[in-house]
């Protein structure tokens, strides 16, 4: 039993399969261009292998042991193809390549004749042609000598000949080689009485260089007589005459010249205008510094203009023959110089010319001997020195900017507010003292000019430590939610003049203030200043303490605006918004009227301080000056002069401010403050914190 399975076993272990494999001869062939057969040999293990070529130029036949590759005549460029072989799973391949068959022929081209004669008439010539190709063409070099291509011919075709003999050439060229035949047509003058003729036989040319075109009218070749220099005169090929003349920078000159065909000639004379001439009186002008209108005379017999480059405080206009120049005022301390130039174009060159007329504007000066000066606490007076120029005025203002120094504080005096030219002396006398610095800027005028000096006082040391409170304004743009308010928490604000307040809009279906009130913990007051959306909007005062009573002002202007006070046991606050929607004149009558009205309405509380806050609209230096020349005849500014407020982001407008009653019973100084980034309201809000000694 044992001995059978194990015999059965071994007849039934498995054998190992032969790998599938296949061979060639060679895997490259090389035929000539001619049609052949070659044969590979091939050595597979398998009989089912096979060979398949990719090109019908190339077939290929399997054998035993071997394939036969037959390829077809090559008339063209090299070219290959490729025999693939497989066994099974095993490939081969084998690469045919075939040389190029082309077959240079040489080029040939040869005609029936080589020269033909026609008479004067027109006339038509065939002639036999030979190529070795059919892409041949003929050309010939004249136009009155035509040639058309056939099938082995050219026609010859010539015009009519009415003047002497004449020869053509047709050229045959066939790829490489070429043939020329000579084609000579006889003489065929026909004898026509001299004429010439031209349509004027005066002509009247303009001062500056130029050319003209006569249309000439002969029966023969013609040529010119012409003996000015200032002239050219030349025939063309198209019956043509052709002028050309130099510019005239003289008196009015003329020419005659003659046009010559055979026995016949005609004259022409030519006149040319007298030369360019002008004149400029005067040939320089001097401006005083606060400008004008000056005045220059031109004559000339051509065409001019009058033109400022690169002068910008210069400008001109011109009518007839004067030039009227205008030069701004002049706002520098130096002398500037400019041009006025007239421009023509040059007769003799076609080039632009200009005479400068030079431009000199004298300055205004003012030049202080003294830098700015401090004072002490205890010192009252201080001694400017200046020398000016011109006559001058002198006003003190207060110190911080352009439009605060137009303004007149009421801190100091000047000895003189007036004087002639030369050097100068000023005393600056403080009144009284301050627990503030006080800086007036001394304001100087010559002219058109205006420099000033600041002269500044030390605080007075207070005597004894002040309270301290906060004050802000605050335009939060319809806005009235949390993190306004958390702001001003966070800042420990004790009074705030709130302007752009929705209540119950469709905009803001909700009371603002209200919003405001419940996340500061503050009292609030409201006052509406028009009807909007279904709602009121209008402006108002947060504070943390009570109010003893409200009341509103009417202020003008095309929009309904109000100034809002709100009465407390130990202060009183204002909150403003001006108007804004006005031309620029009409706002700063419109912010100027109501300042007039708010300080009015203000002087009614004499025994208390009032702090003073809003968005006053004011956009211009103008404006400002105007309309806080009125409020701080009664208040101090206690804001930044020169920070920009609004919009809230990239500020480029000052409008928000917060005053200060000055009142010697109720000293103060600022003691922080500042412009706040603040993303949720429409302008940036200012505030101050003030220590009070009172």
């Amino acid at each position: 039993m044992m001995m059978v399975c194990v015999a059965i076993m071994a007849a039934c272990t498995p054998t190992t399969p032969e790998e599938d494999s296949i061979s060639v001869s060679t895997f490259e062939v090389t035929t000539p261009s001619t049609a052949s057969t070659i044969i590979v040999g091939v050595t597979a293990n398998r009989s089912d292998w096979n060979a398949i070529s990719d090109a019908d130029w190339c077939v290929v036949e399997k054998g035993a042991g071997q394939m036969t590759i037959t390829v077809e005549e090559n008339t063209d460029e090299m070219r290959t193809a490729t025999i693939f072989l497989t066994c099974g799973e095993a490939a081969t391949t084998v690469s045919i390549t075939q040389e190029d068959g082309i077959v240079i022929i040489e080029d040939e081209i040869s005609v029936s004749t080589l020269k033909v004669t026609t008479p004067s008439s027109a006339t038509t010539v065939i002639v036999g042609v030979n190529a070795s190709s059919e892409d041949w063409s003929a050309k010939s070099d004249a136009d009155w000598c035509g040639v058309e291509v056939g099938d082995n011919t050219i026609t010859i075709t010539t015009a009519e000949n009415t003047s002497v003999e004449r020869t053509a050439t047709v050229t045959l060229t066939c790829g490489t080689a070429s043939s020329c035949i000579e084609v000579t047509q006889e003489d065929g003058t026909v004898i026509i009485e001299d004429e010439i003729s031209v349509a004027d036989i005066e002509l009247n040319m303009p001062a500056n260089a130029g050319s003209l075109r006569l249309n000439v009218t002969a029966t023969s070749e013609w040529s010119v007589i012409n003996m000015a220099p200032w002239l050219t005169a030349e025939p063309d090929e198209n019956g043509v005459l052709n002028l050309s003349f130099k510019a005239n920078e003289s008196s009015e000159r003329s020419t005659t010249i003659t046009l010559v065909c055979g026995t016949a000639e005609t004259k022409i004379k030519i006149i040319q205008a007298e030369g360019y001439k002008i004149g400029v009186n005067p040939i320089s002008l001097s401006f005083a510094p606060e400008g004008g209108t000056l005045e220059i005379g031109v004559s000339a017999n051509m065409t001019w203009k009058a033109s400022t480059k690169d002068t910008k405080w210069l400008t001109v206009t011109t009518k007839n023959d004067i030039v009227t120049v205008k030069a701004k005022a002049n706002d520098t301390e130096d002398e500037r110089k400019g041009k006025v130039s007239i421009t023509y174009t040059n007769a003799a060159t076609n080039a632009p010319v200009s005479i400068d007329v030079e431009v000199v504007q004298s300055a205004y000066k003012v030049v202080f001997m003294t830098e700015d000066i401090v004072l002490n606490s205890d010192q009252t007076t201080a001694t400017v020195k200046f020398n000016a120029s011109n006559e001058w005025t002198a006003s003190v203002g207060f110190a911080g900017g352009a439009w605060l120094e137009q303004i007149s504080s009421p801190w100091a005096t000047i000895s003189s507010t007036s004087g002639a030219a030369g050097e100068q002396t000023l005393t600056v006398n403080f009144n009284g003292k301050d627990y503030k610095d006080r800086s007036i800027s001394v304001l100087v005028k010559c002219g058109t000019l205006s420099k000033a000096l600041t002269v500044t006082q030390k605080a007075v040391p207070a005597p004894q430590v002040g309270r301290k409170l906060r004050f802000m304004t605050l335009n939060q743009k319809i806005r009235g939610n949390e993190a306004i308010a958390k702001m001003i928490t966070d800042l420990d604000i004790d009074y705030v003049a709130v302007q752009e307040i929705d209540m119950f809009t469709d905009r803001n279906n909700f009371n603002q203030l209200d919003s405001l009130k419940k996340y500061t913990g503050y009292a609030g007051y409201f006052c509406k200043t028009i009807d909007y959306g279904g709602g009121q909007y209008g402006i108002g005062i947060l504070s943390k303490k009570e109010a003893l009573n409200t009341r509103f002002v009417n202020l003008t202007g095309p929009e309904s605006r109000k100034l809002f006070i709100a009465e407390y046991d130990d202060f009183v606050i204002a909150s403003t918004h001006y108007t804004i929607l006005a031309s620029e004149s009409s706002m700063c009558k419109y912010h100027l009227e109501s300042a007039q009205i708010t300080v009015e309405e203000l002087s009614k509380y004499p025994d208390k301080p009032i702090v003073l806050g809003g968005d006053f609209n004011t956009e211009t230096d103008k404006d400002r000056a105007g309309t806080f020349g009125e409020i701080m005849k009664m208040m101090d500014l206690l804001t930044d002069p020169a920070v920009c407020t609004y919009p809230n982001v990239n500020s480029d407008l000052l409008i928000d401010f917060l005053f200060f009653k000055r009142d010697e019973r109720f000293p103060f100084r600022k003691t922080a403050g500042g412009v706040l980034d603040q993303t949720e309201t429409d302008h940036r809000p200012v505030w101050v914190e003030l220590e009070l000694f009172f």
